[in-house]
């Protein structure tokens, strides 16, 4: 579960399927949080079962790329500043 808390209104659910990856993503999700702490929140999701996927960043992006246990990428953006 990623969102505010379990049982927050709004929030995405990943559920784990038996098949295999099969080629790319059909859809790419990039995540923000409002949190100050964007690599606490790195961490979490790490601890969560992502992985860090190498596609040749430079370093230099505001974003980390990460993959689900099945290896779906997403990514984890800068905070936005309002």
């Amino acid at each position: 579960m990623i969102g505010p808390d379990e049982s927050a209104p709004i929030g995405m659910c990943f559920m784990p399927v038996l098949d295999p990856k099969r080629g790319k993503n059909r859809v790419h999700l990039d995540l923000t949080t409002d949190a100050e702490d964007r690599e606490g929140e790195i961490n979490r999701l790490l601890a969560l079962g992502a992985r860090k996927v190498d596609i040749g960043q430079t370093g230099q992006e505001f974003w980390t790329v990460l993959a689900d246990p099945e290896g779906n990428e997403f990514c984890v953006v800068r905070p936005k500043r309002t």
